[in-house]
């Protein structure tokens, strides 16, 4: 099990980086998807700014609270101006969608981050922000129910107006934080209602696929579908999550990770197409392998793993074990991580995933250790 002191002395190895990378433009930075030119991303100031909030937390110093603040006075600058309420999206067009469309699991994350905040130093407008994230979820992007339970459009733009499991599951817990914070009713039925909806969705061996119509089940958006359910199980009494989770979770560690902590990418799916039953035998006979895992996808294992131990204390050492692989494989003599054990290219929403998930599952490791 890796110590408190290890992965705090990475986080701060990490803000050392961000700052001599970025300075005070904290979520600015490469992607992978526009790898050639620096933007401002959000979900980075958002995940920048949880991981800043737990150093403050565990280490009590108001500097990592005022990195914190800086963030929120960005994302607060730069909501979308298409909405009237609170979200955000990508910095640059996306599939023929424009930049101004926001999208769920992004504001979500902001969402989150906001909730954080509020709790840390009770400034109201921080809670009236996730408020108008709540808002923009349930008047503006798109709300659909059904017999199984409600789910929210990933975004309003007419090609996405459909349910995306895993940014449903995070738009779920955040709800139902935002339900403890306010107690809003609102809030808290619509929290149970959209667990209610990814609990359904669930596969038989505990994975869920992308999304009703895309088969895909990867490391990435599994992991981000269990922590929204962890956030719902945390928040509520239901108790018909803990299940859920605990087979989620075992799927995840067993079909995706190794016992040394490597991830892969996706899982092969069956098919009775012959293009892919021919993939499988390809990556059978070692002609064609899945891919290692992305680092936000270590950073997504990471975290779920250990919102995963308030379900199961096991789950904690699953997260020990991958971050203890990306320490060894992936660390930079810089303090940042590479992309991959084979790419040492260096993406900024990347770098904001795996310091907040240090971050979360630092204070886990804390809170269960002081009992």
């Amino acid at each position: 099990m890796v110590t408190e002191e290890e992965l705090l002395e990475s986080m701060m190895r990490l803000h050392m980086w961000r700052e001599s990378y970025n300075g005070n433009n904290v979520g600015f930075g490469l992607d992978e998807y526009a790898p050639h030119s620096m933007y401002h991303y959000p979900e980075a100031y958002a995940l920048w700014g949880r991981g800043y909030l737990a150093l403050y937390s565990l280490l009590g110093n108001k500097e990592f609270l005022a990195y914190a603040e800086e963030c929120a006075k960005w994302l607060m600058d730069n909501k979308s101006s298409r909405y009237k309420n609170s979200s955000w999206g990508l910095p640059w067009e996306w599939n023929g969608r424009p930049e101004n469309y926001s999208y769920l699991s992004t504001t979500a994350f902001v969402g989150f981050f906001f909730i954080d905040l509020y709790k840390a130093n009770r400034r109201s407008e921080f809670l009236e922000t996730a408020q108008s994230v709540a808002d923009w979820i349930l008047k503006e992007n798109g709300v659909a129910e059904e017999d199984i339970g409600v789910w929210f459009s990933y975004s309003d733009h007419p090609s996405l107006r459909l349910p995306i499991f895993n940014a449903v599951s995070l738009a779920s817990g955040f709800l139902s934080e935002l339900y403890v914070c306010s107690n809003v009713a609102e809030y808290g039925r619509f929290a149970a209602e959209s667990a209610k909806y990814v609990m359904n969705c669930q596969n038989d061996n505990g994975s869920w696929h992308y999304s009703p119509s895309n088969q895909q089940v990867d490391n990435v958006h599994l992991g981000y579908t269990l922590e929204g359910l962890c956030a719902y199980f945390k928040n509520s009494s239901d108790m018909s999550t803990k299940p859920v989770l605990n087979k989620g979770g075992q799927y995840l560690w067993s079909s995706l990770y190794e016992s040394n902590g490597y991830g892969k990418e996706y899982v092969t799916q069956p098919s009775t197409e012959l293009r892919n039953r021919l993939k499988r035998i390809f990556n059978d006979i070692g002609l064609l392998q899945v891919p290692e895992s992305r680092l936000w996808g270590y950073a997504a294992a990471i975290r779920s793993f250990g919102l995963l131990s308030y379900v199961d204390q096991y789950f904690l050492e699953c997260s020990s074990k991958i971050f203890d692989f990306v320490r060894k494989k992936l660390a930079s003599k810089d303090g940042y991580y590479y992309f991959r054990s084979n790419d040492t290219s260096c993406f900024i929403r990347h770098q904001s995933h795996i310091f907040d998930s240090l971050g979360t599952t630092c204070i886990r490791l804390r809170n269960l250790q002081s009992g």
